[in-house]
């Protein structure tokens, strides 16, 4: 499915334009959600659907819509990680207007998430970024979940105790532990995403690097020569 943000809608009339980052421009009907939001649709909600085209000149309209509203969402909000997610919503200048600066550029990975915990308890938050990690994550893009938590998502819920929620998440992330994640953690020296402190390295299993050899770098092999069973690595591997 494809993510964007409604740039206007006419509840009068059922219709209006979703803006998305690589499709431009998409017509979008209330007759084409899968369940009608339960109130008047406005700008700048974050829309996920599928795009069909509609005429020979390559018009656009979304099909098959879902406005992002409960933690159950969240999935696939993180279809987003890794993506550019700045969507350009400028409106036309006419007259009667001028462009607003701060209006200009939509992050859909910051609105979507005040758009699902925006008023929700902090608990509904660790929950569902928890489940996600234990049941969805692509071990591939722990880094880039774990920015957008650190970057993105922490900073907007409502807490006492930032820190303390950080630390919620990144424990229960050491305590869940793959291999594929503590190597990644590894790989770009972010230990703090598993609740790591105590050093400036982390010695991981010497399995781990033998399994996954064949993604390391040269600077990464001259780290690895430093630790206590780096003598096992010989220089032409």
């Amino acid at each position: 499915m494809i993510l964007g943000a409604i740039n206007w809608f006419n509840n009068e009339k059922g219709f209006g334009t979703i803006q998305t980052v690589c499709s431009g421009s998409v017509f979008l009907h209330i007759n084409s959600f899968y369940r009608k939001p339960l109130g008047e649709l406005k700008r700048k909600q974050i829309v996920a659907f599928k795009k069909k085209t509609t005429t020979d000149q390559g018009e656009s309209r979304a099909t098959g819509c879902k406005l992002l509203e409960t933690a159950a969402d969240f999935g696939i909000l993180m279809t987003l990680l890794g993506e550019d997610t700045l969507v350009d919503m400028r409106a036309p200048v006419t007259r009667n207007n001028t462009p607003d600066p701060d209006d200009q550029y939509y992050c859909l990975l910051k609105h979507g998430t005040l758009q699902l915990f925006d008023n929700r308890p902090e608990r509904s938050f660790i929950d569902t970024v928890l489940h996600y990690f234990d049941k969805q994550l692509d071990e591939a893009k722990f880094i880039q979940f774990c920015t957008y938590l650190e970057q993105i998502a922490i900073p907007l819920i409502k807490t006492d105790d930032r820190e303390m929620l950080e630390q919620t998440l990144y424990c229960h992330f050491y305590a869940n532990l793959t291999a594929g994640i503590l190597f990644q953690a590894w790989k770009h020296n972010a230990f703090r995403y598993i609740a790591y402190t105590e050093g400036m390295d982390y010695e991981i299993p010497e399995e781990i690097i033998a399994a996954r050899r064949n993604e390391l770098d040269e600077s990464e092999w001259n780290r690895i020569r430093l630790y206590s069973y780096g003598a096992n690595f010989l220089p032409s591997t």
